[in-house]
């Protein structure tokens, strides 16, 4: 197949691009490389993938021969039609979105533009091109405060939506099943829980609380540590993804919970944190922001039911990974 992979700089793309590496498939992989978080990590991703000459022209990997790169906007219909169009594109694995629950707070415009807009580029270009399946990032943000039910069952209700973040990934399951409805495209939204690991952004909780323990400085704590969350390795993540996207099962459901089902305290995962480094966390409890979960916890049966996917990373061998990793790519001086 001819594979399209968009925000594949991006955390899960890149390890998605990675996994795919070398595979049958002609892999296609586009990003805009925005700086909502420092562009040198991004770009040192596309190295560890053999892209090293990144600009608006077509690049083969050095390392793997079936992976190419071009730097195009997903809001850039133009350039993403000329691109798609002319690779005969098969499927869509489309993970490119502004991403981050706390800076939809402040900029709420950015994620309607290139969450909803840019994802309306890429049903057009699925149904000009008569694609049929278009596999695409979703959130367990979307449940927003229905936590009444411990385990979050794609059946639970999603009206309840705590910021602009969650309402655009809502968003997106409304225009993939009116597309289906429509024009027969089959989409597939993932519900991913709090995705963690190697390569992660400095956003995301094992990021700063990492940094702050070996740099001595505080970790505010939400809601006094009372607070949980699925924390789901890559690794898991990724197969769940190829689980799908190799499948020929064709009664799919319209979206799929992809966790880890073993939520994992807020203070935990610090002191796992700790016990990997050896060094103690200087907390400092706070209370809840508005606009946050309190807990996560996913009910993956759909998922396993459908495409035997099973998450197997321990909180502790994840955070080993990610620790080790953090110390080689942040701490090499």
């Amino acid at each position: 197949m001819n594979i399209l992979i968009t925000g594949a700089a991006g955390f899960i793309g890149f390890h998605l691009a990675k996994a795919l590496g070398n595979t049958q498939n002609s892999i296609y992989c586009l990003d805009n490389l925005n700086n909502y978080y420092s562009t040198t990590l991004k770009l040192d991703r596309l190295s560890e993938l053999g892209f090293n000459q990144i600009g608006i022209t077509e690049e083969t990997s050095i390392l793997y021969e079936n992976l190419h790169f071009c730097k195009i906007d997903i809001n850039n219909l133009e350039e993403l039609r000329k691109f798609v169009t002319k690779k005969r594109i098969d499927k869509i694995i489309h993970l490119a979105a502004q991403a981050g629950v706390r800076y939809s707070f402040e900029n709420p415009s950015e994620y309607i533009k290139v969450n909803i807009g840019g994802f309306l580029n890429i049903l057009e270009l699925a149904r000009e091109n008569n694609i049929k399946h278009v596999i695409y990032a979703s959130s367990s943000s979307v449940y927003g405060s229905n936590i009444e039910k411990r385990r979050l069952h794609e059946g639970d209700n999603t009206d309840n939506l705590l910021n602009i973040y969650a309402v655009s990934k809502k968003t997106n399951e409304l225009m993939a099943k009116a597309y289906f409805n429509l024009y027969g495209i089959k989409s597939t939204g993932l519900r991913f829980f709090t995705v963690y690991g190697p390569w992660g952004r400095p956003d995301m909780a094992a990021y700063i609380f990492t940094k702050s323990i070996l740099d001595g400085s505080v970790i505010k704590v939400l809601n006094n540590g009372n607070l949980e969350r699925d924390f789901t390795y890559i690794d898991d993540i990724v197969t769940g993804i190829l689980n799908i996207c190799f499948s020929n099962n064709a009664e799919l459901r319209d979206t799929y919970n992809i966790g880890s089902g073993n939520p994992v305290s807020i203070i935990d995962f610090i002191k796992t944190i700790e016990d990997e480094t050896k060094i103690k966390a200087n907390l400092k409890f706070v209370s809840m922001n508005k606009g946050e979960s309190k807990s996560t916890n996913a009910n993956t049966s759909s998922i396993r039911d459908d495409f035997g996917y099973l998450a197997v990373t321990e909180i502790h061998e994840g955070i080993k990974s990610y620790i080790q990793w953090f110390r080689e790519y942040y701490c090499k001086n």
